[in-house]
């Protein structure tokens, strides 16, 4: 999509049923998971060519990229592991153990641990790269299906789609704060450059909350069109841009106005999306 023009390009063909999607820091290659066959597909961005797919667990669900932009990090749902994938050779290595069905992942910006968000039971588990082990998982709200980190790198926050919250944990103590409710059926997070503020979406009443992340308070709901499955910031962070799911579009949203502009058609069923670097 041509975010000035507000136009969609041609799309590019990858594997069956893609969930997520990542790029790297310096904007060269997108990873997408594609849950229907179990693969990862990689794309040449300059050139928006798919250029191979990589197999991995079964259901992956969920990707991030290392903050040196080394290593894609790639859910399997069903097996409970994250496989790395290298960005230079495009290799699978060996999977880790990721606690029971991870749904969503986040990286310190440190690149040191993820946590996985674990939507079956209700915890997130943090995992020491350096050592691929499991630490203790931290209990969070109703079915958590994502999770950010703030650039700071001192608090994740997790959604629970279920229980209609935000759990903040304290990364260092390794403890849950205060729940802060928002809309219903919350899907994604994202947090602005500067730490102060997320945005999470609601698919059950079509809005973006914005939190105030200083205070833990919510602001006022900004309309995001029909089911708003996923979120992304343009890198100043005045622009949002959140998929409509069962409308099959993007709707953009001014953040300094918080007027909604005109949906950008989409093929069908968008699930999530990224921006490059220099959009």
């Amino acid at each position: 999509l041509d975010l000035a023009a507000g136009a969609p390009g041609r799309g590019i063909k990858v594997g069956a049923g893609p969930s997520a999607i990542a790029i790297t820091p310096d904007g060269a290659w997108a990873y997408i998971p594609n849950e229907g066959d179990a693969t990862v597909t990689r794309i040449e961005l300059a050139a928006r060519n798919a250029t191979s797919r990589v197999r991995v667990g079964t259901w992956p669900g969920a990707v991030v990229i290392s903050p040196d932009g080394t290593t894609a990090y790639v859910t399997g749902k069903d097996l409970g592991i994250i496989t790395p994938i290298s960005v230079a050779t495009g290799k699978p290595a060996r999977s880790i153990r990721a606690g029971k069905q991870p749904y969503a992942i986040a990286i310190t910006p440190d690149g040191n641990t993820i946590y996985a968000a674990n939507a079956s039971s209700g915890v997130v588990t943090p995992i020491d790269l350096t050592t691929n082990a499991q630490s203790t998982p931290i209990k969070c709200g109703t079915f958590p299906c994502a999770i950010a980190i703030a650039p700071d790198g001192r608090t994740a926050y997790v959604v629970n789609a279920s229980s209609a919250t935000v759990t903040p944990i304290d990364i260092f103590t390794r403890t849950p704060g205060t729940a802060i409710m928002v809309g219903k059926r919350p899907s994604a997070i994202v947090i602005t450059l500067d730490g102060k503020t997320a945005y999470v979406t609601n698919q059950g009443d079509g809005t973006v909350t914005p939190i105030d992340l200083r205070s833990g308070t919510t602001g006022i709901p900004l309309s995001a069109g029909k089911t708003p499955r996923a979120i992304a910031l343009t890198p100043g962070s005045t622009m949002a841009y959140a998929t409509n799911f069962s409308e099959g579009t993007i709707t953009p949203i001014d953040l300094i106005t918080g007027r909604r502009g005109s949906p950008i058609r989409t093929g069908s069923g968008p699930t999530a999306i990224a921006i490059s670097s220099g959009s």
